[in-house]
């Protein structure tokens, strides 16, 4: 019986470098954090386009709070589609907290949903950007405002990696990162994880 060598899976199924990427968090003095609060509350008629000079933290610790039709109006609002209201939903692993808070009796407050919103916006731009630099890019993985990359070493270099996102880390709000090979672990989990799903294909067409 063949089996099959470390070289062998590497070959076939490591893709070269693995990228863990981790976004800051919302902070109030973020400019996209003010930019996104201010379209929320324009969009709940609690400001007016033409008014400025308001406390914006203000105004969202003194807001009422939201239900879920509002939460999703405002998504679609804010991107002009369904990608952040798409997710918002019991089974969505990023958007159940929202879901579930805007859906009870009480709401979700605005600072929350605002707090959401940046960090599914800063994901999306960085993820933009990533598949943009890297057309090999696989997302293997994404928790909370983490997301870890797989992308092939054909033409790429660690240090032309490293170079790519040092030049944008700011602009990305990107907290930290970590470029690595495909190690033997990584490598077998997505072995693993291919064998299991030819086994679930083969159970559904026997």
């Amino acid at each position: 019986m063949w089996l099959p060598t470390f070289q062998h899976l590497k070959s076939r199924f490591g893709r070269g470098y693995q990228i863990e990427m981790k976004i800051k968090h919302p902070a109030d003095e973020d400019q996209d954090v003010a930019i996104i609060t201010r379209q929320i509350l324009q969009h709940l008629q609690v400001v007016s386009e033409d008014n400025e000079e308001v406390d914006l933290h203000e105004l969202t610790s003194s807001a009422n709070n939201i239900n879920i039709d509002q939460v999703k109006d405002v998504c679609e609002n804010l991107t002009g589609d369904d990608y952040l209201s798409k997710i918002i939903r019991a089974d969505h692993p990023n958007g159940y907290h929202i879901y579930k808070l805007a859906g009870s009796a009480v709401g979700i407050t605005v600072d929350e949903f605002v707090g959401f919103c940046v960090e599914e916006l800063r994901i999306k731009t960085l993820i933009d950007f990533f598949e943009r630099s890297y057309h090999s890019a696989i997302l293997r993985e994404r928790q909370d405002v983490k997301v870890r990359y797989e992308i092939s070493s054909e033409g790429v270099t660690i240090s032309s990696i490293f170079s790519n996102i040092e030049k944008h880390k700011d602009e990305l709000m990107m907290d930290d990162y970590s470029v690595s090979q495909t190690s033997l672990e990584q490598v077998f989990n997505t072995f693993a994880a291919v064998a299991e799903k030819e086994k679930e294909n083969t159970v559904d067409g026997g």
